[in-house]
C-alpha cells in the first residue's frame, strides 16, 4: 500500500474507488472523505483534514494559482531599493 501511495505522489496515478452513501476513503491516516449523499448526478460528500492542508474546489483552487502567479509575476518587476 505504502508503494502504491508513493507512485501516486510521484506519478499522479488517479485511484479509482466506488463507495456508498455513508461510506469513506482514508488518505494517509489525516484525511477522510466520506460519501454522504447521491442525488441524481450530483454527489454530496464530507472532507475531515487537518488544519493545516488545504481543501479547495478544483475552480477555486484554480484561482488561487492563477492569483499566486501573477503576484510573483508582479513581484519580480518591481525594482529593489
Amino acid at each position: 500500500m505504502i508503494d502504491l501511495l508513493q507512485r501516486i505522489k510521484e506519478k499522479a496515478i488517479m485511484l479509482t474507488l466506488t463507495r456508498k452513501a455513508g461510506e469513506a476513503v482514508i488518505i494517509e491516516n489525516q484525511i477522510k472523505i466520506k460519501l454522504l449523499e447521491i442525488n441524481g448526478k450530483e454527489v454530496c460528500f464530507g472532507i475531515e483534514a487537518p488544519e493545516n492542508v488545504a481543501v479547495n474546489r478544483e475552480e477555486i483552487h484554480k484561482k488561487i494559482l492563477a492569483a499566486q502567479a501573477l503576484l510573483a509575476q508582479n513581484l519580480e518587476k518591481m525594482p529593489i531599493e
